[in-house]
């Protein structure tokens, strides 16, 4: 997290579920806060990474749901 004046930089990674299959992908996100208040939030985030989330979640559930028939 960083900040000047107003605007905050954050560097965070999210993670998205869906059933068995956790994708957890960078993002940075810019805020401007006044008054105490954010009033504008934008995030950014790499698609090429954002994909890979996806393969790699899906492969690690794969290998758990493998494991767990023996």
């Amino acid at each position: 997290i960083a900040s000047n004046g107003p605007v905050v930089l954050t560097e965070r990674t999210d993670v998205l579920s869906v059933g068995r299959v956790d994708a957890a992908f960078w993002v940075c996100g810019t805020f401007e806060v006044h008054d105490g208040r954010i009033t504008l939030w934008r995030d950014r985030f790499d698609w090429v990474d954002f994909s890979l989330a996806w393969v790699r979640g899906g492969t690690k559930a794969l290998i758990a749901g493998l494991r767990s028939r023996r």
